[in-house]
This record gives C-alpha cells, structure tokens and sequence, in this order.
C-alpha cells in the first residue's frame, strides 16, 4: 500500500443560516502518490457523480457554498481548496424539514466492527420526502432518490481527466490506516443531525 494517496473532500453549505459540513475521503484506488492536480480531478468528479444526487434532494432553500479538496495524507498539502461555485438544492417549491432533522446515510466498510462503520447527515431535504403526520420519510417519494445517495457515497469515483479512479474510504486520524467502503445504506427514519452551537456547523 502507498501512503500519501490520501484526499478529503468538504461538502460545505448554509440553511437558514446555519453551516453545514460533510466530510469524505477518497484515496488512489492505484496507489499513487496525491497531487494537486489529481485532487482537483477527483473533487469534479465528486460534484458530478456524489454531490449531484444530494442536491437532488434537497431543498431550493438550501444553498451549497462551496466543495472543498485537500491531499492529507501523510501530511496535508496546502490549505483545502474550494473547487464548485455556490449552488442551490434542487427542489423548487418545497422547504427544508425542521433543521433538526436529517436523512442519515449508513457507510459500511469491509471488515466487521463499530470502527469500520460511518454515517453521513444529510441537511435540508426537501418536505417532498417528508410524511408530516407519521414523522418518517415518505417511502414512495425517497426510496429511489435515497438509495442514488447511498449507492453514490461508496462508489468509486472516476476523476473528469478519467485518467485516475479514486476508492471511497474511511479513514483513521492522524493515522495511515484507512478501510474500503463496500456497501451503504439510507435510514428511512429521519434523525437529529448532529450539531454544535448555532451557526457553527452540523
């Protein structure tokens, strides 16, 4: 295994005034050393093929600030760098759920345990997905549109060069190990999003 094939990518937006951060790793799925050049090529390729389906479910009330993408490992290299211009959620004329509720998204990676395990809270879904009177997501709506996030967030991603594929990965702090992503799956019961104090983050 080679090190230093390590990239974070920041999903980063706003609703009703309130930041909003997802975190993901992606490394050479080759095992080539991390650039520049091909971090950038995997953060398009992200936006295409992972962010573009959160987006579609969310609402036009959400606004996604930016994509930001940083090589990290064995060290970081630079400051994170902001790669997708602002963009809202896609669905027009529905609101966002409460802002404390999220759809949460199970990653599962391919040894078994609690550490091999993550999970992703997705903001502003749109109330087109969301059954008011039973409290749980609507599952003729969601199901589909759901399962394209969850498929979407342990797939390989082929960067816009197409010269590189990059593997979906979680991955230890401070630390070379990391563990392949192979299965995902979306929780048809709304959370609460985690959250620090206001305006900070979720």
């Amino acid at each position: 295994m080679s090190v230093g094939d390590r990239y974070r990518i920041s999903l980063i937006g706003q609703v009703h005034g309130h930041l909003t951060v997802n975190t993901f790793h992606y490394r050479h799925a080759t095992g080539n050393m991390a650039t520049f050049e091909a971090g950038l090529a995997l953060a398009n390729g992200f936006i295409l093929q992972v962010a573009s389906t959160i987006l579609a479910v969310q609402s036009s009330q959400y606004k996604r600030l930016s994509v930001e993408m940083q090589p990290i490992y064995p060290a970081p290299i630079g400051a994170a760098t902001e790669v997708a211009a602002v963009t809202d959620g896609l669905q027009t004329g529905y609101p966002p759920v409460p802002d404390t509720v999220a759809l949460v998204v199970r990653r599962r990676g391919a040894f078994a345990g609690r550490a091999n395990r993550g999970r992703i809270y997705v903001p502003a879904v749109a109330t087109l997905y969301y059954d008011e009177a039973s409290g749980r997501w609507e599952p003729v709506a969601s199901a589909a549109d759901f399962q394209n996030i969850a498929d979407a967030l342990h797939a390989d991603v082929t960067a816009t060069s197409g010269a590189d594929i990059f593997e979906a990965i979680l991955t230890r702090r401070g630390s070379g190990t990391f563990v392949p992503l192979t299965d995902g799956s979306a929780d048809f019961v709304p959370r609460s999003q985690r959250r620090r104090e206001l305006g900070v983050g979720i």
